[in-house]
């Protein structure tokens, strides 16, 4: 499976603009140079299949927390103009899942990347009675 399957498969609203280049890149480039997939160990099994199906390495990154309870997220590897696919799921511990998520996009946006996509297969919160 290419990158333009995998982004047609994950991110349906992608403009014909944008996978037009990333079908370009997917051609021109080294794919584990452009694409990078990070997520925490509660996402651990389904994003070593999605690296497996890609044939690319998880994305570098330490995701801890300060003194102070908050979460930090060091990124160990550049990403300055790749496109970042952050894995993230509800499904234990909603809100400091959610603020994990939100913490990872933020590093990878700060560090450059091109695109930060998220993918959350299980979206806490969305089915709650009214």
């Amino acid at each position: 499976m290419g990158l333009y399957d995998f982004l047609t498969t994950f991110y349906k609203n992608a403009s014909s603009e944008q996978i037009k280049n990333l079908k370009r890149l997917e051609r021109e480039a080294d794919l584990p140079n452009v694409v990078k997939i990070f997520y925490s160990e509660a996402n651990k099994e389904l994003g070593d299949q999605i690296c497996d199906i890609m044939k690319i390495n998880r994305g570098k990154a330490k995701i801890g927390f300060w003194p102070n309870k908050e979460i930090k997220v060091l990124l160990e590897e550049s990403v300055k103009g790749c496109y970042c696919f952050v894995l993230g799921s509800y499904h234990l511990n909603a809100n400091i899942r959610h603020q994990e998520l939100k913490a990872v996009i933020r590093a990878c946006k700060s560090s450059g990347a091109e695109k930060v996509i998220a993918i959350v297969p299980f979206l806490g919160y969305s089915k709650q009675e009214k």
